[in-house]
């Protein structure tokens, strides 16, 4: 089984031109789907995915859209709706159990929720383009360091007493590990495609890089990150950049009866 941030977005761009914001192909639906607002406890959050399923449990619809856009769960910015679709005071928890008739790709599961929000939840969206602070993360001026892998998968980050080790992954994986702890959407622009091993160092070791994050009380490890991934022959800087933003047209809490 897949979990749901197994599944995000390497490189947004490519993502969201491959997916689209069109409208839906025929068939595109899930066969038997259930959806309610949860009753379920925040810390019960699940987003679950397998080749005929999607079973999600007191997850925020932000969370759901996101991963129907083809969106990483870090990537607020490029998802713009009413604040009770995110984690908050005023936030709405829902579960779904959304069943295909048959094995399908990603790419269709995706598309079979995108069909299920507009069905129970009247989701209209429409897209635009601003410019928005992102972190580009590229490969510095010597060249990446990083070992190619024998491992044909895998590649979810295990920690390690100096850090975090890496075997078998890709680019993304590394992206969904550093996204949660930034402050802003990241752009992978290193086109490396293959899997490597590799660790990322304990963050501590560059804590005063991090940059409070104004009116909150996280901060941005972004600048952290750029000094640990040195010496991987990467790095990690903030631009402002013109970028694709879904925007959510109409949307309604309460879902149409299963």
């Amino acid at each position: 089984m897949r979990s749901c941030t197994q599944l995000g977005v390497a490189v947004a761009y490519s993502v969201v031109g491959a997916c689209g914001f069109g409208g839906l192909a025929a068939g595109q639906s899930f066969d038997v789907a259930s959806v309610k607002i949860s009753q379920h406890a925040p810390r019960d959050y699940r987003f679950d995915t397998s080749p005929d399923s999607v079973t999600v449990y007191s997850a925020p619809l932000g969370a759901c859209i996101r991963w129907a856009y083809g969106f990483h769960q870090s990537q607020r910015y490029w998802l713009e709706g009413p604040s009770w679709m995110e984690p908050g005071i005023d936030v709405v928890r829902y579960d779904i159990l959304a069943k295909a008739a048959a094995p399908v790709t990603l790419a269709q599961l995706r598309l079979m929720m995108r069909s299920l929000l507009a069905e129970r939840w009247k989701l209209v969206v429409h897209r635009e383009s601003r410019v928005i602070p992102v972190y580009v993360l590229s490969v510095g001026k010597s060249g990446p360091n990083l070992r190619i892998s024998r491992e044909d998968g895998g590649g979810a980050p295990v920690p390690m007493p100096g850090g975090v080790e890496f075997v078998g992954a890709d680019m993304w994986q590394l992206v969904e590990e550093i996204g949660l702890q930034v402050a802003a959407p990241i752009v992978d622009e290193t086109s490396l495609t293959r899997r490597y091993d590799f660790s990322v160092e304990n963050l501590m070791r560059y804590a005063d890089y991090a940059v409070p994050i104004p009116g909150s009380r996280a901060a941005d490890f972004g600048p952290a990150y750029d000094q640990a991934l040195h010496k991987l022959g990467l790095q990690l800087k903030m631009q402002r950049r013109p970028t694709n933003v879904l925007v959510v047209d109409h949307i309604e809490k309460t879902p149409t009866e299963n």
